[in-house]
C-alpha cells in the first residue's frame, strides 16, 4: 500500500473506492498516511519516532500530570488541604518531577 497514488481529481466510483481503502488500511494498521503531493497523494510511510522524540513525548505527558495537579497545591496553599490531605498530592508530584529531570537531565 505504501507508494500508492491517487491522481487528482479522483471522480469515478473506482478511484473513490481505491482511496477509501487505502484510508481505511491506513487507519487500521497505523503504519501510513496519505499525503496530497499537490496533483496526486500518495500513501506514506509514518515515520518511526527517534528516541529524543519518544523522550520529548514522554517529557511533555509527565509535565501534563503534573500540571494537572497544580489546583491541589493552590488549595493547599488557601488553607482548602490539610496537610495531611495534601501528602500524598506533594509525594506524586516530587515524582513525576523527578521522572521529568531525570529525562531532562
Amino acid at each position: 500500500m505504501i507508494g500508492t497514488k491517487f491522481h487528482k481529481p479522483l471522480e469515478t466510483p473506482e478511484q473513490l473506492c481505491e482511496y477509501r481503502d487505502a484510508a481505511d488500511w491506513c487507519n487500521k494498521t497505523q503504519q501510513g498516511t496519505i499525503e496530497d503531493k499537490g496533483e496526486y497523494y500518495e500513501v506514506i510511510e509514518i515515520p518511526v519516532p527517534t528516541q529524543e522524540e519518544l523522550k520529548i513525548a514522554e517529557i511533555a505527558r509527565l509535565k501534563s500530570k503534573l500540571s494537572a495537579t497544580d489546583y491541589k497545591c493552590l488549595k493547599y496553599v488557601d488553607g482548602a488541604l490539610t496537610e495531611e490531605e495534601y501528602a500524598e498530592v506533594k509525594t506524586y508530584r516530587a515524582e513525576l518531577r523527578a521522572k521529568i529531570n531525570e529525562l531532562e537531565g
